[in-house]
């Protein structure tokens, strides 16, 4: 087999095992002892502990009546017990697992037993402040596979060269 078919061979693989690995698979066994708690932005909170969910979402909707928009499989919370976003104010639902702003739509974040989940409707926390460190495995990922772009730029390039 010629190298640059290799090449091509295990940079698919390698592509093709990040997006496996980044996908969100559903849990086959609900989280038990979650906390959910809603802060309605007004003073107003409510806590519901010891609900059992697979996902964010799920648990929402086990202690209150949720409103949503779905974009493809993605939710997108709009209102919690009658209480809506106010895009004008531009005040939002957001969800925080853990003291951690979600990362994901609310039904795609998988919980873990114990997990306290807390909603709160207010202003977008969006900054441009870094969030922390990235993931290791991120980092390891890019490396390998700009370490793997190079050789293959290498390899185009010494064949252009005629291999010399």
């Amino acid at each position: 087999m010629k190298p640059q078919a290799l090449l091509t061979i295990v940079l698919l693989l390698m592509a093709v095992q990040g997006i496996a690995s980044a996908s969100v698979f559903p849990s086959a066994v609900p989280a038990s002892g979650v906390t959910v708690e809603i802060d309605f932005g007004n003073g107003t909170s409510l806590t519901f502990p010891n609900v059992e969910a697979a996902d964010v979402l799920e648990a929402t909707q086990s202690v209150a009546e949720v409103e949503a928009e779905w974009y493809g499989d993605l939710v997108f919370v709009v209102a919690i017990a009658g209480v809506h976003e106010d895009p004008v104010a531009r005040v939002y639902w957001q969800y925080w697992v853990n003291g951690e702003l979600g990362p994901i739509a609310a039904n795609k974040f998988q919980l873990q037993d114990n997990d306290t989940v807390e909603w709160r409707r207010q202003s977008s926390v969006m900054t441009t402040e870094p969030t922390g460190s990235p993931d290791t495995s991120t980092v390891v990922a890019t490396v390998v596979v700009a370490a793997c772009a190079l050789g293959f730029l290498y390899v185009l390039y010494r064949r252009r060269l005629g291999g010399k």
